[in-house]
């Protein structure tokens, strides 16, 4: 596999995941109440306590995507692959 395939791969990779996270976000956002609802009776969780969880479980997708996949892609842009 040479760098440009490597380099396209993390590009690639990182469309995929902003979309995921893009759409995460809209869901809850627009769809609170549904997705509220199906986690409710999934795990027997308040309201209350699933919005922070969400929060964090999406900052902590958001991170892992910089490092794994935004970050090496830039960087291997940066020297011209």
């Amino acid at each position: 596999m040479t760098m440009q395939e490597i380099t396209t791969l993390f590009g690639w990779m990182s469309i995929f995941h902003i979309s995921a996270l893009t759409l995460a976000f809209v869901f809850i956002t627009l769809f609170d109440d549904f997705v509220f609802t199906i986690h409710k009776k999934l795990f027997g969780i308040e309201k209350a306590v699933l919005k922070p969880m969400y929060l964090t479980v999406l900052g902590q997708y958001k991170i892992l995507l910089f490092v794994f996949a935004l970050a090496p892609y830039f960087a291997l842009k940066l020297m011209d692959y």
